[in-house]
């Protein structure tokens, strides 16, 4: 086994997919939020191979929260290139890392210019034996889609501008993570913000329909990033779904550990098409909020005594209600 192969497992946000030609996906999702709160964007750039060459390109999407619109660019697959080193991506003059984008796209009608730096990042922690947010099922190599969380929150600085609008990010912030497998699971909710009341939370979570050997489980990750500390509620930590409940545009969800709760109040609004991938191909499609909002209470549990701890509500929420095949 090469370095490459070992340190990327450790090292969730470099390029995954090595010398993949076929059936995979790779992607990274960058959040970015101006400081008024009134401009919220996502970039997702990705890699996809089908069965065929044919089938293989490089993409980048850009969702506009406010109006939902979204705008998707494919690109030749030779137009994708990484590191082995480190989380750096080329798709044609665009440039990605964990540390800044750049794009340059002037097409189909469009022209999208971006110049953004990210700093003080909060990346989910790693260890021997939990290499990020999936915990030990990173280690299994037979998942269908794995998750990394590059960054809860961090700050950022620049400008974008989309179609001759200049939108300055100075002082704003942002959020990083990434998918990289075969598809997206055949059901989910995810959901995201760090803004907060309080300026430093951060709430990421994700449950989904997982297919596993001959069967499926509704497995779940989910952290709240609160005065510093990271609670964590995963599948793999022990905790609990107590349950999940969605309506139309609302969702309920409740987690449990030995010593804490987590109530999650959800509501999407505003909602933009995004592509996901099917075996590999960008053929899915998904409904992505960037304006949705959530209410959360964190719950200290000793014994048979229940205590709030923290309460909270928060905007400019990344939201996705795709949970129709679970019942």
């Amino acid at each position: 086994m090469s370095f490459y192969n070992i340190k990327k497992i450790w090292n969730s946000e470099i390029y995954q997919g090595g010398n993949k030609k076929a059936n995979y996906f790779e992607g990274w999702y960058f959040k970015i939020v101006d400081k008024s709160t009134l401009n919220t964007f996502c970039v997702i750039p990705s890699v996809s191979y089908g069965k065929s060459p044919s089938e293989s390109k490089a993409t980048i999407q850009i969702l506009e929260g406010e109006s939902s619109n979204s705008y998707n660019f494919d690109f030749n697959i030779d137009d994708f290139h990484f590191s082995k080193d480190s989380f750096e991506i080329n798709i044609g003059e665009n440039y990605f890392s964990k540390d800044k984008l750049s794009i340059n796209i002037d097409r189909d009608g469009h022209t999208i210019k971006a110049e953004l730096a990210f700093k003080d990042l909060t990346p989910w922690p790693v260890t021997t034996f939990s290499p990020g947010v999936m915990g030990w099922f990173a280690f299994i190599p037979f998942m269908e889609c794995y998750h990394g969380v590059l960054s809860l929150t961090h700050t950022v600085q620049g400008f974008t501008q989309i179609d001759k609008e200049n939108i300055d990010f100075t002082e704003g912030k942002g959020y990083m993570e990434k998918d990289y497998g075969s598809s997206f699971p055949k059901s989910w909710i995810w959901m995201q913000s760090n803004h907060f009341k309080n300026n430093g939370t951060s709430l990421m979570c994700s449950i989904a329909n997982i297919p596993f050997i001959k069967g499926s489980f509704t497995g779940f990750i989910c952290g709240l990033y609160f005065n510093g500390t990271l609670y964590k509620f995963a599948t793999y930590t022990g905790a609990k779904l107590a349950y999940v409940d969605t309506s139309g545009d609302m969702v309920s969800i409740c987690l449990r550990n030995k010593s804490q709760e987590l109530q999650i109040e959800g509501r999407t609004k505003n909602a933009g098409k995004l592509l996901s991938p099917k075996n590999g191909i960008m053929e899915g499609e998904v409904l992505e909020s960037l304006t949705a909002k959530v209410h959360i209470k964190l719950y200290e549990i000793i014994g048979e005594v229940k205590t709030l701890i923290y309460e909270d509500s928060g905007s400019n929420t990344g939201m996705e209600i795709m949970w129709d095949s679970i019942k």
